[in-house]
């Protein structure tokens, strides 16, 4: 078997509440297996046949279950719901990377978040994410993923982050402790 996470964008946002039992049907709807709902923000765990089709490469794999799962969403829901899928390998080595030094974390009240990008932004792209910060917002890229430590938390940054998705397309953003903890139990 294989394990993967799908951190769900715009979920529980707004007016768009949905419980973790209805996320867990529409995983299960779709042929995933032992699928769990972790926290309110839309992340879900589960494991597929890791064999598959001998002849479907990794990347298909991937594509095949994220856009299963996101037509299931959105014909669930009633509107679109982006899938940032990661292999339990892929957020293990999120949770144990060290975006920041001690001594950028030294002062600051706001945690350390990770936004999930579809891609590897183009390095134009990831050059103009990282312009977009500064000292209270401080912004770091890593292949699809962006790393952001606001000084204040982030209700109090004046981070865009509309030029930063205009910059790198469609993210979703966890806390850096929450990528730790979903390692932690589901790793």
């Amino acid at each position: 078997m294989s394990r993967w996470v799908a951190l769900l964008g715009s979920i529980n946002v707004g007016r768009r509440r949905v419980k973790g039992p209805e996320l867990v049907a529409i995983a299960e709807s779709v042929g995933l297996t032992n699928v769990a709902s972790y926290q309110t923000s839309g992340n879900l765990i589960f494991e597929t046949d890791k064999t598959g089709d001998a002849s479907e490469s990794a990347t298909t794999k991937r594509d095949t279950i994220t856009t299963s799962l996101e037509t299931a969403l959105a014909g669930t829901l009633g509107y679109q719901v982006v899938v940032y899928l990661r292999s339990i390998e892929e957020i293990n080595a999120l949770a144990t990377s060290k975006p920041f030094t001690d001594e950028e974390l030294e002062g600051t009240l706001g945690k350390v978040q990770v936004g999930a990008l579809l891609a590897t932004p183009a390095e134009t792209a990831a050059h103009e994410l990282l312009a977009l910060g500064d000292e209270a917002n401080r912004l770091k890229v890593d292949g699809a993923h962006w790393f952001w430590l606001p000084d204040e938390g982030i209700s109090s940054s004046d981070l865009d982050l509309k030029a930063l998705a205009k910059a790198v397309g469609s993210t979703t953003i966890r806390t850096y402790a929450t990528i730790q903890r979903l390692s932690h139990k589901f790793g």
